[in-house]
C-alpha cells in the first residue's frame, strides 16, 4: 500500500478473478464522494465451489448496492481503498481473518463510509469460510492446554459445519454436539451453548435476561466477537469477552463435542468441565 502512487488502491486476492473488464472502473466511480473510504465488490462462486460456499457467497453478496456508515461490513478479497484512510488507520496484522471488518469499523468512527457495489464483481475460488484456517484452532488448543492438558483438539476427515455433520463424523448422537450460537442484545452479545438436537428459545432468553430486543448475530458480528466463522464457532478462545449461557439438556451426555474454531476440528469434554472452561451459566434456554 505504501508503494502505491495512486490514492486509490485495489486489492484482489490471489484466489479471485475479475468478472469482467469494467469491474475496477465501476469501483473507482464510487470515490467521487470524498467521504467514501472503501468499496468492495460482489463475490461469485465458480463451477468448482462447494454447495456450502455457493450458499454463503450468494447469501452475503447480494444484488443490491449498499452504503455502510455505521457498523460497516467490509470484505477485502476484491476491494478498493482510499489511501488517505489507510494512512490514518491501517489493518491490524495481529488479527487473523477479520482485520478488514475491524478496519472498516475504525474508519467509520472517523466519518468515512464503505460501499458494497455488486456491479463490480469477481469470481471467488472458495467461499467465506476458507478463512477458517486451522490457525484459528490454535486459540482453542491453547485454552484447552491452559485448562487441562489432557483435553485435545480432534481433526475430522469430513466437515462438521452442522451438528448432524459432526455427529455423523463422530458416530455419536446429535444431541451430544454443542452448538455455539451468538445473539445480539440491545447493547451486547450473548453466546448460547445448545444441544445439537434442540432449538434455542428467543422467548426464554428474553425472560432470563429481561431484555426485549434479542436477535441472532450477523455473520460479521460472529467473526468480530469470536474470531471464528459460522460452522466452526468454538465455545472457547474468543477474541472478546462474551457472556455465556449453557443449555442444561447437555448434562444428559457423559461426553459432549464442541467445535474447535474450524469446520473440521472438534474437542471432547464433559459437562462439568464445559461449564468451568467457559465460565458459563446453566440455563433452560431451549424450546
Amino acid at each position: 500500500m505504501s508503494y502505491s502512487e495512486s490514492n486509490l488502491v485495489m486489492i484482489l486476492s490471489a484466489h479471485c478473478i475479475l468478472f469482467n473488464e469494467v469491474a475496477a472502473s465501476t469501483m473507482i466511480k464510487e470515490f467521487k464522494d470524498k467521504n467514501i473510504g472503501a468499496v468492495f465488490g460482489r463475490q461469485l462462486p465458480t463451477n468448482k465451489s462447494s454447495p456450502h460456499d455457493i450458499r454463503d457467497l450468494l447469501t452475503v453478496f447480494g444484488r443490491e448496492r449498499l452504503v455502510y456508515s455505521t457498523h460497516p461490513f467490509f470484505h477485502n478479497a476484491f476491494s478498493m481503498i482510499r489511501k488517505d484512510c489507510w494512512k490514518i488507520k491501517n489493518f491490524d496484522e495481529k488479527v487473523n481473518g477479520i482485520e478488514d471488518r475491524i478496519w472498516a469499523r475504525e474508519i467509520a468512527k472517523l466519518g468515512y463510509s464503505v460501499i458494497y457495489q455488486p456491479k463490480a464483481a469477481a469470481y471467488h475460488e472458495h467461499g467465506l469460510n476458507h478463512g477458517t484456517s486451522k490457525k484459528r484452532a490454535e486459540r482453542v488448543v491453547k485454552a484447552l492446554r491452559d485448562f487441562d492438558s489432557r483435553l485435545k483438539v480432534q481433526a475430522l476427515s469430513s466437515s462438521a459445519r452442522t451438528a448432524l455433520d459432526a455427529a455423523n463424523s463422530l458416530n455419536c448422537e446429535v444431541g451430544a454436539i454443542v452448538k455455539s450460537l451468538l445473539f445480539r442484545t440491545e447493547e451486547n452479545f450473548l453466546l448460547c451453548l445448545v444441544s445439537g438436537d434442540k432449538r434455542c428459545s428467543l422467548n426464554k432468553l428474553k425472560k432470563i435476561t429481561l431484555i426485549k430486543d434479542i436477535s441472532m448475530a450477523s455473520p460479521e458480528d460472529v467473526k468480530i466477537q469470536t474470531g471464528y466463522t459460522i460452522g466452526g464457532v468454538s465455545p472457547i478462545g474468543h477474541l472478546k469477552k462474551i457472556n455465556i449461557f449453557v443449555d442444561n439438556s447437555l448434562e444428559r451426555f457423559e461426553d459432549i463435542f464442541a467445535a474447535a474454531g474450524h469446520p473440521n476440528c472438534v474437542f471432547k469434554i464433559d459437562f462439568k468441565n464445559l461449564l468451568k472452561i467457559t465460565q458459563g451459566k446453566i440455563k433452560d434456554i431451549v424450546e
